[in-house]
């Protein structure tokens, strides 16, 4: 089941749309991940990733059957400012998120992660495990925020989505 488009304002007064990425969109998400600072980068996989490199795992994210990839929308220029990943795995799913510089500190990711675990508990998926660098403090706020705690190594989130924990309640106006 493919939710709706999840409308929601930022806390800068943007509107914001996120929807189920297709693949149509690769070129666009790709676009997204060039734009992405090299720190921002960096959060996200680990590395400071080129571009040729960058291509192929969008590319691979996108396009996987087994993966669950969300966009959001500018709701004015219609450009892809946010992109969230859930890739299944064998106990549940991986999650990854990344926000466009700009857009950063107004809530998206939060946004991202409560329609990412929904999409995920749509279809079955009742575990998920985030792994995000201890100097990502963006992250790791963003899970705390959503009640979730922090393991210090190796700087994962587990959780199970029949948690209280990841109720919309928790996520912040």
């Amino acid at each position: 089941m493919t939710r709706a488009p999840l409308e929601i304002i930022l806390r800068n007064g943007a509107r914001v749309s996120i929807v189920r990425a297709l693949a149509a969109d690769a070129v666009e998400v790709l676009a997204f991940a060039l734009c992405l600072s090299p720190d921002s980068r960096h959060n996200r996989f680990f590395a400071q990733i080129g571009n040729e490199a960058l291509a192929a795992e969008m590319a691979r994210e996108l396009t996987d059957p087994g993966n669950i990839s969300l966009v959001a929308r500018d709701a004015w220029a219609k450009h892809i400012v946010g992109h969230a990943l859930g890739a299944r795995t064998e106990s549940g799913a991986e999650i990854a998120f990344a926000v466009a510089d700009d857009v950063q500190h107004l809530g998206l990711g939060t946004h991202l992660l409560q329609a990412l675990l929904d999409e995920l508990r749509d279809l079955g998926v009742r575990h998920f495990e985030a792994i995000t660098l201890p100097l990502n403090t963006t992250m790791r706020k963003v899970f705390a925020v959503a009640g979730f705690t922090m393991l210090s190594e190796p700087y994962d989130v587990r959780a199970d989505l029949d948690d209280d924990s990841v109720s919309k309640e928790k996520a912040p106006p």
